[in-house]
């Protein structure tokens, strides 16, 4: 019997043995779930992944938070997403995928796409990009994006969009553009429509926004691109996200944590902190540290000691180891007790 269990037991070990090496050796998926792909650098262009940066290249796969950063001199980068649609950066970009934004009562706002600055150009149905102080939504057809400091400029190249005006001091007001159409804003101005773009803005515009370029996702389907090797980033690479606004900076506290141990990153981080102050707890934590709590002082008593207190607090009537001894030749002799005093 106990060779019997012995033998069914070796033979469930060698299967399972067999089965682990042939699963090491059967072939992986290169991408088992959806995820944007770069398929189009035509220029200079970095990926901020974590705490690191590296080279965007074309087939590489992003994933949620990560930052394009274009330089100026770049023409365009392609960002394409597995349901067909694809945002394209012109030069001197910043954009986030999927930013962790802070809640905002009574405020939804898109959660795909973050523009920080630089011209963008948005193809496809379902696409949302919130921005400092402009978002879009209900994407539809193709549409091109600048988001300034100063200027925001909207133009509907086919389809239409639902553009959201965020102030300080106002409550949003909502723009609908439909094809043809284009919007300005300047500073904190409210924004205006107008039937088509001016001159100005045509001429700025990326000269690869004005072609029509093909989707490529296909061509990377089945191919898993590394990333090039990474170096870790410098407080002025990520400068701007973290002076961002609110509801975005949050998140990069959680993120860049670890790099305020580092002398120069803190030191930068120091001399700007009134442009980031939710960086000060973790700047100075011993500031929000609970209070220590005042030491207790405990009193030393025993069993015995509630009585013990009580009569010394009462004051003696007599003591008699204050009186004169006997002579220790005659013991016998006791020593003169006073009498008691009268009582009242």
């Amino acid at each position: 019997m106990l060779r019997e269990f012995l033998t069914m037991r070796l033979d469930a070990l060698l299967l399972s043995a067999t089965l682990a090496l042939l699963g090491s050796s059967a072939p992986v998926a290169a991408n088992p779930s959806p995820a944007p792909v770069v398929t189009i650098v035509d220029g200079e262009a970095q990926v901020i992944r974590e705490s690191s940066r590296f080279t965007a290249v074309e087939g590489l796969r992003l994933e949620a938070e990560d930052i394009v950063h274009t330089a100026d001199g770049t023409r365009v980068v392609r960002i394409e997403f597995s349901d067909g649609s694809a945002v394209d950066l012109g030069p001197a970009t910043r954009l986030q995928l999927q930013p962790r934004l802070a809640a905002e009562s009574g405020t939804d706002r898109p959660s795909r796409l973050y523009a920080l600055s630089g011209w963008f150009k948005l193809t496809g149905s379902g696409l949302g990009l919130a921005s400092p102080r402009l978002d879009a939504t209900d994407v539809s057809g193709s549409v091109v994006l600048r988001i300034a400091d100063d200027a925001v400029l909207a133009f509907v190249e086919s389809g239409g969009l639902r553009l959201v005006e965020r102030a300080a001091t106002r409550p949003p007001l909502t723009h609908a553009l439909k094809d043809g159409e284009a919007y300005v804003r300047q500073g904190d101005d409210a924004g205006t429509l107008t039937p088509r773009p001016g001159a100005a803005m045509l001429k700025a515009m990326p000269r690869a926004f004005t072609d029509s370029l093909p989707m490529r996702a296909s061509r990377f389907q089945d191919r898993l691109v590394a990333p090039p090797a990474p170096t870790e980033i410098a407080y002025v690479d990520v400068a701007p996200w973290i002076h961002g606004e609110r509801a975005l900076r949050y998140g990069f506290v959680q993120r860049w944590r670890g790099k305020a141990r580092e002398p120069q990153f803190r030191s930068a981080l120091l001399a700007e902190l009134a442009m980031h102050p939710e960086w000060d707890r973790t700047l100075f934590p011993e500031k929000y540290a609970p209070p220590k709590p005042r030491p207790v002082a405990r009193a030393t008593t025993t069993p015995a000691a509630a009585p013990q207190v009580a009569t010394t607090l009462r004051a003696p009537l007599f003591a008699p180891e204050l009186l004169p001894l006997t002579s220790a030749a005659t013991p016998d002799r006791s020593p003169r007790v006073p009498s008691l005093p009268r009582l009242p």
